[in-house]
């Protein structure tokens, strides 16, 4: 298997890498022949053995995510951000099979979350462990977005626009998302799907670098978990 899973992040985001490898190691199947890269800039990262760090150096989040891309000796890439703690499991079947579907089916993005009317979809005719594919309408609204995705490297990094809007005025992934999208819209055409699954909170546990009211109860499951086992083990 070619695809190599990146985790996107940076340093100001570091309180989050602890409750995002906590429910990583919970739900995420061990099993799954694919590396595992947390990409951030400069901080040193104690991490598991199940993944690597990629530092990118002092950067925009478009130039540190290409960096991170253009690093890899993988085909493709499975990108997630640091504030997407996983609450339902990840099996290797289900990876599988959503990859060979991402590969076969000529996309150039297949998504993994769930359903949102923000989004223009019509059903596919492509199916996936029984259920059909979404796959967003030319002109769909976040047509372009960084939520859970296989990407092909080539089609991730052409999409990727820095932003006019300063990322110290809003989280610096919406600002990406925005100008990206409206690029990628205007003059791509990206073949993109969705494949409807709840495996973590859409939003993430964290909006404009504040941990949200989920993210809160999320982290209490963490220190919950971290308790019991320094009580029993």
């Amino acid at each position: 298997m070619s695809v190599a899973v990146v985790v996107q992040t940076c340093d100001r985001y570091q309180k989050y890498w602890g409750g995002f490898l906590h429910f990583m190691e919970r739900q995420w199947d061990d099993s799954i022949k694919a590396n595992i890269y947390i990409c951030n800039e400069e901080v040193d990262i104690q991490l598991p053995d199940w993944c690597r760090q990629i530092k990118t150096g002092r950067g925009t989040f478009v130039s540190n995510l290409k960096k991170s891309v253009e690093s890899l000796n993988e085909e493709h890439v499975f990108l997630m951000l640091e504030d997407f703690w996983p609450i339902s499991p990840i099996k290797r079947r289900m990876f599988d099979a959503l990859y060979e579907e991402f590969k076969s089916g000529g996309w150039d993005a297949l998504q993994v979350s769930n359903y949102t009317p923000y989004y223009s979809l019509k059903k596919s005719e492509r199916t996936v462990l029984g259920s059909n594919l979404l796959e967003f309408e030319p002109e769909s609204p976040w047509l372009f977005n960084l939520q859970a995705r296989f990407w092909r490297p080539d089609a991730l990094i052409s999409s990727l626009v820095e932003p006019e809007l300063s990322e110290t005025e809003v989280s610096s992934a919406i600002t990406v998302e925005m100008s990206s999208d409206e690029f990628a819209r205007k003059n791509l055409n990206l073949k993109a799907a969705l494949y409807h699954y709840l495996w973590y909170p859409l939003s993430g546990v964290a909006y404009r670098g504040e941990m949200t009211d989920f993210g809160s109860q999320l982290q209490n499951i963490v220190e919950l978990d971290r308790h019991v086992a320094g009580l029993f083990n």
